[in-house]
């Protein structure tokens, strides 16, 4: 009872931030719970609990007009996130989450350099690469927001705009990395009496995000996400330097 009581915990605090900003709870929650279950349950219990994170959040801001905006995003994601199971599956983990973490932190580098007022258009072959990224993200290290999030913040907008981009795009990949998985044989009895618990945390977390959205400005909620970003690339790059040495 008490793995669980800090499992819905820390799936508390992921699912806050994500309401707060639009992505952000795979960051949190995969390296914490991969202390309790290990790196690979960790992913599949991340990607699980995720999909009711987003679609809790998605049907809360009622973001369906942005469902279209970020299709090719999303599609891209799909055809990406079987590529990243199978590279987690047959391909070094550390070296993956190495290069993707230093791919972050440069693209968090050149995003926190941008003007937080400034717009581009969106772009169909910018939205292919980093749909692409993400989906290979989330099916190695489920942390598929990162790429789309840099995206966003490229193209431009307000808080909830983005955010409500954010919803859409998970509400369109969400249950596509749990098919994946199925055929893995990660998905047992033992982790699924854990989703229920944590699905109570989650909602808990989401309506204190919601109750507290309304206080992040433009341009604090420019430099959290970035913020963000650099600890997603950090966390990964430690973490592999310290197994390798």
């Amino acid at each position: 009872m008490e793995i669980i009581i800090i499992i819905g915990m820390i799936c508390f605090f992921g699912a806050f931030v994500q309401s707060l900003i639009g992505f952000g709870y795979a960051v949190f929650v995969t390296p914490l719970i991969s202390l309790i279950l290990g790196p690979k349950l960790a992913i599949v219990f991340s990607i699980i609990t995720s999909t009711f994170t987003s679609y809790i959040l998605f049907f809360h801001r009622g973001a369906y007009s942005e469902l279209k905006n970020v299709r090719t995003l999303a599609l891209m994601a799909i055809i990406g996130t079987p590529v990243g199971i199978f590279l987690l599956f047959y391909f070094n983990e550390n070296i993956i989450r190495f290069l993707i973490s230093i791919a972050i932190f440069v693209s968090a580098g050149v995003t926190l350099r941008k003007k937080n007022n400034a717009k581009h258009n969106d772009r169909i072959s910018l939205q292919i690469i980093f749909g692409l990224m993400s989906g290979v993200m989330r099916g190695t290290v489920s942390m598929g927001g990162p790429p789309v999030v840099i995206y966003q913040n490229w193209v431009g907008g307000t808080p909830d705009v983005i955010r409500n981009k954010m919803y859409a795009f998970f509400a369109w990949i969400s249950p596509v990395g749990i098919i994946f998985l199925l055929p893995s044989g990660l998905i047992d009895f033992d982790l699924i009496k854990l989703i229920p618990t944590s699905i109570v945390f989650i909602s808990l977390g989401i309506f204190v995000g919601v109750k507290n959205r309304a206080k992040i400005s433009s341009r604090l909620f420019h430099y959290l996400s970035v913020s963000l970003l650099f600890l997603v690339s950090v966390i990964g790059i430690t973490n592999t330097l310290l197994i390798w040495f």
